[in-house]
């Protein structure tokens, strides 16, 4: 590589303008994504996550902006573009008629790998994804809910893309099958993957990235390292109070009938005979969220 040259950007979005009908949903987005970085998008239904992601992955046409994967514009070549990304979508779109190993195979086909090759990466990824080898030959529609997710993100890598893009990948799995997933997930980091990932889910939003994105009414509000974000916005601790009382000077969000208050020391707050609930925890993202918004994730 020359000197002063760059790799380019894993992902870049520069002033992106989407309406359905006179409803403007994304208003002015800038997103730029280094190669290798993992990054979480985040935010309630309605702001803009997915319609970012189906411009990104070139299933959404957008009317003003530009969108670059690796510095290739996904409206002039949008078939090199999804080359260099694998993609999990929201919905299960495996075929369900076929074996989880052709499911596999058959996407590999398609996307242009000999047939030696697509069945080595094929067997290679069920291991990897740890999909036991007895389901191999099953069809789809026959497996576990955590399972057709497990597929789905294999299919994804099947191709070796740089680029991994999942929307909300772990929606209505159980907590156990979620951990297993964000480990296969980390376990990418060592081959230089680049993620960009949407979730409802703040615990897997702050475990899985080294950056997160709030969105909100279509526009991005606040950027940043998880933990710097929290360190920047509240104290590190959240207490739960109800009914509500006087927060005093506090950072303080109130929600229906509790407030929550935010404090350096536990401490500080105690609970008295009018005290309902009293729960103290950790400040987390959705902390963050909620006292930049007044609204949930």
């Amino acid at each position: 590589m020359m000197a002063g040259s760059r790799l380019p950007l894993a992902i870049e979005v520069i002033d992106l303008h989407k309406w359905y009908g006179r409803k403007h949903v994304l208003k002015g987005i800038n997103l730029s994504i280094e190669r290798g970085q993992y990054t979480s998008i985040l935010g309630p239904n309605g702001a803009g996550k997915t319609t970012l992601i189906k411009s990104i992955i070139g299933m959404a046409r957008f009317q003003k902006g530009i969108v670059r994967i690796m510095d290739i514009d996904v409206r002039e070549d949008i078939r090199r573009a999804k080359s260099l990304m694998g993609i999990v979508h929201q919905e299960n779109n495996l075929d369900i008629y076929l074996s989880v190993i052709e499911n596999l195979v058959i996407y590999g086909y398609m996307m242009d790998l000999p047939k030696r090759e697509s069945r080595k990466r094929a067997e290679e990824l069920l291991e990897f994804m740890d999909i036991d080898r007895g389901l191999w030959n099953e069809k789809v529609e026959n497996l576990s809910g955590g399972t057709k997710r497990k597929l789905m993100i294999a299919r994804a890598l099947l191709s070796d893309p740089p680029i991994i893009v999942m929307d909300e990948p772990t929606t209505g799995l159980d907590p156990s099958i979620r951990r297993i997933l964000w480990d296969r997930i980390l376990t990418l980091k060592e081959k230089d993957k680049t993620l960009l990932l949407t979730t409802h889910y703040m615990e897997e939003a702050h475990y899985l990235s080294d950056r997160v994105v709030f969105m909100h009414e279509g526009e991005v509000i606040e950027d940043g390292p998880p933990d710097k974000l929290i360190e920047k916005h509240l104290p590190p601790y959240a207490v739960e109070i109800s009914p509500p009382i006087e927060p005093g000077s506090r950072p303080h969000v109130k929600t229906g009938n509790s407030i929550i208050i935010y404090v350096k020391d536990p401490s500080e707050i105690g609970p008295d005979r009018s005290t309902g609930r009293f729960l103290i925890r950790r400040t987390t993202l959705e902390d963050i969220f909620l006292y930049l918004t007044g609204k949930g994730l």
